[in-house]
């Protein structure tokens, strides 16, 4: 018996069975969704399909949970320019990009 392989997850939310049931032998997992470990959640959905590839185009906006609202991808944007411009030496505490961000 391997213990990395043959594993199944299913949401909290679907499931009404007690720990104790599910953890029986012969419990019905029919409709939980095939894993091996070591995995992630996500990467699980995105093995079996039900979310879709995530490093194709704006797939990854379709995740629950991700918010990209014009304002906080706004700041996302920012914050990243702002990693640019000191990485590349230009980070003094007076730098105009600095000052404008401090000013939102």
């Amino acid at each position: 018996m391997y213990l990395h392989k043959d594993w199944q997850i299913q949401s909290s939310c679907e499931v009404k069975a007690s720990a104790a049931e599910i953890s029986a032998a012969g419990f019905d997992v029919k409709g939980w969704h095939r894993s091996d470990v070591p995995a992630t959640v996500v990467g699980v959905l995105v093995a079996d399909k039900t979310y879709p590839d995530p490093n194709y185009g704006t797939n990854f906006k379709s995740f629950p949970g991700m918010d990209y609202s014009s304002k906080t991808f706004s700041r996302i944007r920012t914050c990243r320019r702002i990693a640019r411009f000191a990485a590349h030496g230009g980070s003094g505490p007076n730098s105009p990009l600095l000052q404008k961000w401090r000013r939102k």
